[in-house]
């Protein structure tokens, strides 16, 4: 088969790789489209120790498998779990003790013709196109944590102020996410100005430039798709009261966060990784369901120009906020 494999920093080879062989209670699925995600993009750069070279990047797909003997289209939950642990049996899957996620050894990722999964991690796809299905990963990511935002916030979602850090996919996602579940007053923090623009055209959200003028912002529900020390600074700064500040970016591991904030104006810090099975599943629903709007804020590249996508991405000159790879027939 043909996949897109990490070689080095910066290195990516477009190449013949062995076509993978399905494991007991696995199926093996035909990619159609995989998503290129801000990990993957910290892998390229050698900022990820758990994606060492050479690897498949990718985690973000669908594609076409045959469950029951039917050829069906289906989309990729990537977290594979043990589904037996403590966490697995208590809707906690994204906690698994044993979690795998594609794109991660011992598992290749999506960034190729073909993939095998363990069955339970594919979910079948309605209304929806192979590039819109990808997007449910990205979807999914931002829903699990605005669900912990509504958790754990003392203000309903609609009626608190959110402010997101971010405008890539994540970020877009959580404003979509919010929509759904009813909040107004939402705000999304960009400096790219490429993606300020596509931004605009993809949400009808407030869009704000941080680094034109000296606005303070401030807000009930903080969440963090970026993930670095000045974001998760001024996270602190602008946090109200009794706010929730979700923090689903991994940006850096400096720190930012400032204690006595946390406990004189008892703010909620809370981590947000991936999203549970029944998570995904849901989002899946909502996707086909157009839930979360027209989902066309991405663009396709071939799988073989999958170098100059990286590399745009990296320079900030992608002009959409998804990168969809599609491999070859």
């Amino acid at each position: 088969m043909k996949a897109l494999v990490l070689t080095d920093i910066e290195k990516l080879e477009y190449t013949s790789y062995p076509e993978p062989e399905p494991s007991k209670g696995e199926v093996l699925v035909r990619l159609r489209a995989s998503g290129i995600c801000g990990s993957d993009m910290h892998a390229y750069v050698g900022h990820d120790s758990r994606r060492p070279p050479p690897l498949i990047l990718g985690h973000e797909a669908s594609g076409v498998a045959q469950i029951n003997e039917k050829a069906e289209m289906v989309v990729i939950d990537p977290l594979v779990t043990c589904a037996q642990c403590w966490y697995c049996l208590n809707h906690l899957s994204n906690l698994c003790t044993t979690r795998q996620i594609i794109s991660m050894p011992p598992r290749a990722g999506a960034l190729a013709q073909w993939l095998t999964m363990p069955k339970r991690n594919l979910v079948k796809v309605n209304n929806l196109s192979f590039e819109q299905a990808a997007l449910a990963e990205p979807l999914a990511t931002a829903w699990h944590g605005v669900k912990l935002a509504q958790k754990n916030g003392i203000k309903p979602l609609q009626s608190a102020r959110v402010l997101i850090y971010g405008g890539g996919a994540i970020g877009l996602a959580s404003a979509l996410a919010l929509r759904y579940l009813g909040a107004e007053d939402v705000s999304i923090l960009e400096t790219n100005r490429k993606r300020i623009a596509l931004l605009g055209e993809a949400t009808d959200v407030h869009v704000h430039d941080p680094s034109v003028g000296s606005s303070v912002y401030e807000a009930d529900v903080i969440i963090d798709a970026v993930g670095s020390d000045i974001t998760r600074k001024n996270a602190m700064s602008g946090i109200a009261p009794g706010g929730v500040v979700v923090h689903i970016g991994l940006g850096d591991s400096e720190p930012g966060f400032d204690p006595r904030k946390i406990t004189l104006a008892q703010v909620t810090v809370v981590g947000s990784y991936t999203y549970t099975h029944d998570e995904f599943v849901e989002v899946v629903d909502i996707m086909s369901k157009g839930g979360f709007g027209r989902l066309d804020w991405y663009k396709n590249y071939t799988l073989s120009d999958g170098p100059l996508a990286f590399k745009q991405l990296l320079e900030g000159q992608a002009d959409a906020i998804k990168i969809i790879l599609n491999p070859p027939d």
